[in-house]
């Protein structure tokens, strides 16, 4: 009895007057809305109007099912905003007594274009925040191909933020760090633009017809983004590789003939010697035999300079960030990166392959079997910080016993446990081997 009189306490709580329509100013609010935390940035009653129409639109996903994955984070959303909302109040009360939701219950009515071009309005006016990530977050749940969003989302995952829908609410209220500087080329601005998208496109056509793969197109990418650290189209086609999107088409006009013989006026013109082997490099794809090219690599390795393509990335990026003081290759993880001088991260491919054995290992549960002692343990492996650099914690149980182990990381393909134990995986028997011949434990 007492459950359904708290129950009707509840739809009297959710009769709502008007309610503001997204995507046009709110009118002030007549009294204060109650948010649980105060969150940098958020004016009350845009925290009530988002939290609105975030109900609106969790109300007609979990009105179809009540397990709707996007509808709960919706409602978390709204949540998370504007706790004492009273169509956040309303849903949160069918579900705890499991009554059926029906949208129609929630005035509120919003289309998902609206909503995402409104998210995208705030989010594009803020400065960087843990509240513009969260919507961020939100925007990718309904809309997972826009373009903004992919690209801030890869700049803070780079700089070793917590970026995950939960990771981000837990710190609304936390301050943001200071974003770091953004590097500067060391060509002049549109020289650099041009150089990398052109770069760019020619990637994306490698990974179009070879795969995601490509041998080809991560060397240009890597040259594009060394070449111009900010450059947008860029950070997008890394985005969506590392993050295992489905490639999207890039606007970029080009043309192969142009940019090749814009190449050849580069290395004419530019005193950097090691832009001028890059560029050399990047000719031979077009022509293998490029005369011009060839002797001029040649006479470089005659002089004992290094011509291998990824030292000359190597080399560029550290000039690069040298130039440009305050900026890092990765801000918030200053001990990964070698600090503002721009120490050498992993290439792209290497960040390809280890995300790939990231996703195998945090996908399910192991059984590590000690041949030794001849005992088996349960464990289950977490990310921690940017997906993209595959490290987090670990927990191993036997029966009440808990493991020693404590974290993990994968560099250049091999899975670290606490730094000293190594392992590779077996592809063929989709089980974790012991590297360096040894035969003591495996994970299966």
């Amino acid at each position: 009895m007492k459950a359904i009189v708290r129950f009707f306490a509840y739809l009297v709580v959710a009769t709502m007057p008007g309610l503001s329509i997204l995507g046009q100013p709110s009118p002030p609010a007549t009294g204060a809305v109650e948010i649980t935390r105060v969150i940098p940035g958020l004016d009350p009653a845009v925290a009530k109007n988002l939290a609105d129409g975030a109900s609106g639109l969790a109300a007609q996903r979990l009105g179809g099912n009540a397990a709707d994955a996007t509808g709960l984070r919706l409602l978390q959303f709204a949540k998370a905003l504007d706790s004492k909302n009273k169509n956040v109040l309303y849903l949160e009360a069918l579900r705890g007594f499991n009554r059926e939701i029906n949208a129609a219950s929630v005035p509120v009515k919003v289309t998902v274009p609206q909503y995402v071009a409104y998210l995208l309005s705030l989010a594009q006016k803020m400065e960087a925040s843990y509240l513009q990530i969260l919507y961020f977050n939100v925007i990718e749940l309904l809309d997972p191909t826009q373009r903004l969003v992919i690209i801030e989302k890869h700049r803070a995952k780079e700089n070793g933020l917590v970026t995950d829908f939960d990771g981000v609410i837990r710190r609304l209220a936390n301050s943001f760090p200071t974003p770091p500087p953004r590097p500067k080329p060391l060509l002049a601005a549109n020289t650099a633009k041009r150089l990398a998208d052109g770069a760019t496109k020619l990637a994306e056509e490698q990974f179009n017809g070879e795969g995601r793969a490509s041998k080809a197109g991560l060397t240009l990418l890597e040259f594009a983004i060394a070449i111009d650290p900010s450059n947008d189209n860029a950070l997008f086609l890394r985005a969506l590789l590392l993050g295992n999107h489905t490639l999207q088409p890039l606007a970029i006009e080009f043309s192969k003939d142009q940019y090749f013989a814009y190449l050849k006026e580069v290395v004419a013109e530019t005193t950097n010697d090691t832009v001028k082997l890059l560029l050399h490099h990047l000719a031979l794809l077009k022509n293998q035999g490029d005369p011009t090219a060839l002797v001029a690599l040649q006479k470089a390795k005659v002089e004992g300079k290094d011509i291998v393509f990824q030292s000359l990335i190597d080399s560029l990026n550290r000039q690069t960030y040298a130039n440009s003081p305050g900026s890092t290759v990765g801000p918030f993880n200053p001990s990964d990166t070698g600090g503002s001088t721009g120490g050498v991260k992993p290439t792209l491919d290497e960040r390809l392959r280890n995300a790939k054995l990231k996703d195998t290992l945090i996908s399910r549960k192991w059984t590590l079997n000690n041949l030794k002692t001849k005992e088996d343990w349960f464990f289950e492996f977490r990310l921690v910080g940017a997906a993209t650099e595959a490290k987090g914690t670990c927990r191993g149980r036997r029966g009440n016993n808990l493991h020693s182990w404590k974290l993990w990381e994968i560099r250049n393909s091999i899975l670290i446990i606490d730094g000293y134990v190594r392992f590779e995986f077996d592809d063929r028997r989709r089980q974790w081997v012991q590297s360096g011949g040894r035969t003591d434990m495996f994970l299966r």
